[in-house]
Formats: C-alpha cells, sequence, structure tokens
C-alpha cells in the first residue's frame, strides 16, 4: 500500500499538487496509458486521496486542460492591438499555432476537452473551470469578428457566435493534424507546418472577406 506523505499543506495545495503529478504523468504519455495509480504515487499520496478531490482520472486530465487554456488565454491576451478587426483575428491564430507547437501537453489535454463525451449539464469542478476558460477565448475571437465587421475588414455574419464556435473547432483539428502529419508533409509537399498553416489562415481571410 502506498504511504502517503504527511504534509502541512492545506487542500487548495493538495489539489494543486495532485494536478502537477498528472500534468507530469500525462505529458510522458497519453490519456488512456496514464493511470490513478501512478499519479498518485508520483504526488507521494494514496490512490483514495486522489479520488477524494477527483471523482475520475477524466476529472485530473481536465483540470490540466484548464491550466492549458489559462496559459492560452494569457498568451492570448498578450496579443498587441492591430489596426484592424481581421488582423486581430489573423494574430490570435498565430498566437494559437504557437501555442499547440510550444505547449504540446496542454494542447493535447484541450483537443480531449473538445472531443471528450462530458455531461456538459453536471460539469465537475474541473469541467466547469474548462468551460468558463474556453468562454473567454471564444469572446475575444468574437470580439475580433466583430470588430472586422465594424470596420469592414471582415463581412458582417449573421451569426458571429456559431461562426467563432466552428473556426475554433476547425483550427484546433487542423492543428493537432497538422502538427501529427508534419513528416509527411514534408515528404511529399516539401513544406512544413509554418507554411501549411499559412495556406490555412489565407483560407480563413478568404472566407471571412467574402463578398
Amino acid at each position: 500500500m502506498t504511504q502517503e506523505k504527511r504534509s502541512p499543506r492545506g487542500r487548495g495545495h493538495r489539489r494543486e499538487d495532485l494536478i502537477d503529478a498528472a500534468e507530469a504523468v500525462f505529458s510522458t504519455g497519453t490519456f488512456e496509458s496514464a493511470t490513478v495509480d501512478t499519479i498518485a504515487q508520483r504526488c507521494g499520496v494514496a490512490k483514495g486521496t486522489v479520488y477524494r478531490y477527483f471523482k475520475t482520472k477524466q476529472d485530473l486530465y481536465l483540470a490540466v486542460a484548464a491550466r492549458g487554456m489559462q496559459t492560452l488565454l494569457d498568451m492570448l491576451n498578450a496579443v498587441p492591438p492591430t489596426p484592424d478587426g481581421r488582423r486581430q483575428l489573423e494574430a490570435y491564430l498565430r498566437v494559437y499555432a504557437r501555442f499547440s507547437l510550444e505547449q504540446r501537453p496542454y494542447f493535447d489535454a484541450f483537443c480531449f476537452f473538445n472531443a471528450a463525451e462530458v455531461n456538459f449539464s453536471d460539469p465537475s469542478p474541473a469541467l466547469a473551470d474548462c468551460m468558463a476558460l474556453y468562454a473567454q477565448i471564444l469572446g475575444l475571437l468574437h470580439g475580433a469578428l466583430t470588430r472586422g465587421a465594424g470596420d469592414q475588414t471582415l463581412a458582417p455574419l449573421d451569426d458571429a457566435t456559431k461562426t467563432v464556435a466552428l473556426l475554433a473547432m476547425a483550427t484546433t483539428g487542423f492543428l493537432d493534424l497538422l502538427a501529427r502529419r508534419t513528416p509527411y508533409l514534408q515528404a511529399v509537399f516539401d513544406d512544413d507546418f509554418d507554411g501549411f498553416f499559412a495556406v490555412f489562415m489565407n483560407m480563413v481571410s478568404a472566407y471571412l472577406t467574402r463578398g
């Protein structure tokens, strides 16, 4: 049996310790390969302690995803102001592409949040955190689209909210595929991630500025 380490750290600190351990374990493999036992051992606690803070392994991974989404949100908020809405949107998408490469474990957790079969009507605290952060991220994209429609650098949209959601999902899927298929792109097309992302950006810009 795992001997739980005694610590004066409070409940909030212990939860963060568990997320630290989960982040380290998930970053070395996949969601499927990681186990709660391994996470507990890395944190130096009994397996039962993990379940006092997180009902499932999925909740732990969503807590890691929330950290990643906060990192992305911080990166997006640091984007300097641009002259117009179209360039603001493009700047946000370029930051997202950089995030997908530089913060790959967080990006994988973000993809999991987008694809996971979870009960959104009864969210866990970790899922609620993800949903709140994702809403803020989408809000920034929505603001860029609205600004672009106002300054006429982007076409007016009948439903900007749904357009933003679809754009976010499409970009996430594209970046995930692009990163995984880079060797194929180089062998077949003699191009890399940056080259194909530039083409994707041109497609997005052409669609959103259509007459």
